[in-house]
């Protein structure tokens, strides 16, 4: 069996993408850098929408914090490494392994492509990690609950302002 054994490349934090975060998430950074919420989300984040084509050809809008990239790379990449490793957002914990490890193919390639420790493993070897796969997808139910509840309304959950958001389409 060969395992993920994480090369401390960085590949992970650079490039394209984003780092989507929960409320918890936004939380635990603020209590890192003991500092409001309204300040982290200020200094480190940025609010989007996520636009959703639904199967019906319908548009859903989640809106999301995410992390700041400087250079096009995580604004907490220092030295190829995580400069609040023990205050990391849930996404960044659970990578490569979240939800979409499993059920996008090509996400999972483009992976396989720029992280040398899922490189190294065998595909029949991935199913192991499977668990973290499906944490992924109950901590998203749960934020569409909870945003559903309040009316898909971040201010209101995380009791801060936001300016407008930068619309971003789940195919980018």
């Amino acid at each position: 069996m060969s395992t993920f054994i994480c090369k401390i490349c960085g590949a992970c934090c650079k490039g394209e993408g984003s780092v989507f975060l929960y409320p918890e998430d936004v939380r635990k950074i603020s209590g890192h850098f003991n500092i409001s919420v309204q300040d982290t989300v200020d200094r480190y984040m940025e609010y989007v929408m996520l636009e959703i084509i639904e199967n019906t050809g319908s548009y859903m809008y989640m809106p999301y914090m995410v992390l700041k990239k400087t250079s096009e790379k995580c604004v907490f990449l220092e030295k190829n490494v995580c400069s609040i490793n023990s205050s990391k957002p849930f996404q960044c914990a659970h990578t490569p392994f979240v939800a979409e490890f499993f059920s996008d193919t090509e996400w999972r390639e483009s992976i396989k492509k720029s992280c040398q420790a899922v490189a190294a493993m065998k595909e029949s070897d991935y199913k192991s990690y499977s668990e973290i796969g499906e944490k992924s997808e109950k901590a998203e139910k749960e934020y569409y609950y909870l945003l559903r509840e309040n009316g898909f309304n971040l201010e209101k959950i995380l009791r801060i302002s936001l300016k407008a958001p930068k619309i971003i389409s789940n195919d980018e």
